[in-house]
């Protein structure tokens, strides 16, 4: 089971080696429908996104089956939903990569012209920069608003 879209675009930010907890349906009652007798599938009671639902169903090793044929051991696992452990195992590479962390010290350069400190005629500007902006646009702007100024100082 991994993470995508916005939110862990963000959050991965910020990651470090660790274990993450997630509560994936905050809002969900999932034991008032374990206790039901609900001749319902459970991927039609959890309102939650189908695909998440089925990869996290598969990861459980349970079948999308109603509620009232579900094991003890499968109701537990799907008490996952509210206390999700995992430890992540690292990003899908620099191929797949958004926005990527690091690269000059901004301490490094001109504020003004972007111009290296260490090497006269030497500039930087966008994401060679360790400026990384939350998704949205940011790192772009941060993009252009750089060359933007650095251009300005070379002509």
């Amino acid at each position: 089971l991994g993470l995508s879209g916005p939110l862990a675009l963000d959050i991965s930010l910020f990651w470090e080696k660790g274990v993450v907890e997630f509560d994936f349906w905050p809002s969900g009652c999932l034991e008032k429908i374990l206790e039901s007798k609900s001749k319902k599938q459970i991927s039609s009671l959890i309102s939650l996104p189908k695909r998440f639902i089925k990869a996290f169903l598969e990861a459980e090793k349970i079948e999308d089956k109603t509620i009232n044929l579900l094991t003890k051991e499968e109701k537990n696992s799907l008490k996952k939903l509210h206390k999700y452990i995992f430890a992540p195992a690292g990003t899908l590479g620099l191929a797949k990569a958004e926005v990527v962390k690091g690269g000059v010290d901004t301490k490094e350069v001109d504020s003004l012209t972007l111009e290296s400190r260490c090497q006269k005629n030497l500039y930087f500007i966008g994401e060679v920069l360790n400026v990384t902006g939350a998704l949205g646009g940011y790192n772009l702007h941060w993009a252009f608003a750089s060359a933007r100024q650095c251009t300005k100082h070379l002509t």
